[in-house]
């Protein structure tokens, strides 16, 4: 039995102990950007490339310090994000311009085509960027999609700390017409119009904190930072800042401790515009090659996506819910055949899909039954 001392010395370990960290990771898309040689500023490492945008058999140099180290030590870290829809959409183009002799320039297409945005309401979302999911489709649905804003919105609400909160609802129903839009300063209108007055990026906290407590935009930008990064202390910092110095400037107390209060909650789940407004222009040109070349689209966003999955055990068709999604997003599915490969072929403005295609077919049997057909 151990003695109550050993008890105490492994209690006062474990406290010592607890919050560090248990082991070192990659930033799948962090890169580090220092005035010269990185290792004359911060400590380095080598790392296995697994997860760091290398193949499996290198190795990376990385930083030895996180994100808030990096930050405090005068280096800047940029997150460099690599998207297979990019890849999708540059080969669906170049399929659609071989086969009309016509080119379509994606970045000129209008963002207000009222046939997108009907599709997009009645949850023909499959091949959608950000929008495939049963969340993000009910999201289109529950508040009748009819604008970009709504696009973009909806990248915004679709995270952890709104859903949460019930923002996204909020939204729904003002949008719907179903509860009004209630401004507690008639300065917030000009503010929150957009999103029927709640808030949902950070850029209208910094607007606010600009037009309320009279900061320049280099202090809203540090409030900003501390929703965006959820530092508590900070922002309750900043918060008090914003409190004090609307007060001074004339606002009720209440009134702005109530507003004061949002913005900490939004802190929960704050999202910039210019990500969001980034990732919708991508969802809305899926949708649009989706709707006014849906067949071809649809067929070479498929090859991409195997050939960018091949090995991996992706881009397998389950047989019941394929086709069933094929038919409701107007493409016709013809019977699988035996085939060496992940093969699929255009027939009669049909699609045959290989069997070796279908999860729950092991490819062994199927290669063994292609090979017997041609001897």
């Amino acid at each position: 039995m151990r003695s109550p001392k050993s008890g105490r010395c492994m209690l006062d370990y474990a406290m010592a102990l607890e919050g560090l960290s248990r082991h070192t990771g990659v930033h799948a898309a962090g890169v580090v950007i220092a005035p010269g040689p990185v290792d004359d500023y911060v400590p380095v490492c080598t790392q296995a490339s697994k997860g760091a945008g290398s193949s499996d058999e290198e190795s990376v140099v990385v930083s030895q310090y996180d994100m808030n180290c990096l930050e405090k030590a005068g280096m800047l870290k940029m997150d460099f994000l690599g998207l297979t829809t990019l890849t999708v959409i540059h080969d669906a183009l170049a399929a659609i311009a071989a086969r009309t002799g016509a080119s379509v320039d994606i970045d000129a297409i209008p963002l207000d085509d009222p046939q997108v945005y009907q599709m997009l309401r009645a949850g023909r979302t499959t091949g959608v960027f950000q929008f495939e999911s049963p969340l993000a489709t009910d999201m289109l649905r529950s508040m009748r999609c009819d604008r970009f804003d709504d696009l973009v919105a909806s990248n915004a609400l679709m995270r952890p700390g709104p859903l949460d909160a019930g923002m996204h609802r909020v939204y729904q129903r003002r949008k719907r017409g179903e509860e009004s839009v209630v401004y507690s300063l008639p300065e917030l209108e000009a503010i929150l119009e957009p999103t029927y007055g709640v808030i949902t990026y950070q850029e209208q906290v910094m607007r606010i904190a600009q037009v309320l407590a009279g900061m320049s935009l280099a202090e809203a930008d540090v409030l900003r930072k501390a929703v965006g990064k959820k530092d508590a202390d900070l922002l309750r910092h900043e918060l008090g800042k914003f409190t004090e110095r609307s007060v001074a400037r004339g606002y009720d107390r209440r009134v702005i401790e109530e507003l004061a209060g949002q913005i900490e909650t939004f802190g929960r789940y704050g999202f910039p515009k210019a990500h969001s407004v980034a990732y919708s222009i991508i969802s809305y040109q899926t949708a649009w090659l989706k709707k006014v070349h849906r067949h071809r689209r649809e067929r070479d966003s498929f090859r991409t996506r195997r050939d960018s999955q091949r090995g991996q055990g992706g881009d397998r068709l389950h047989p019941r819910r394929a086709p069933r999604a094929s038919v409701r997003e107007f493409l016709r599915l013809l019977r699988p055949r035996r085939s060496p490969a992940l093969q699929q072929t255009r027939l009669r403005g049909a699609d045959r899909v290989g069997c070796a295609r279908y999860t729950g077919r092991p490819p062994g049997p199927v290669l063994g039954g292609a090979g017997q057909r041609s001897a």
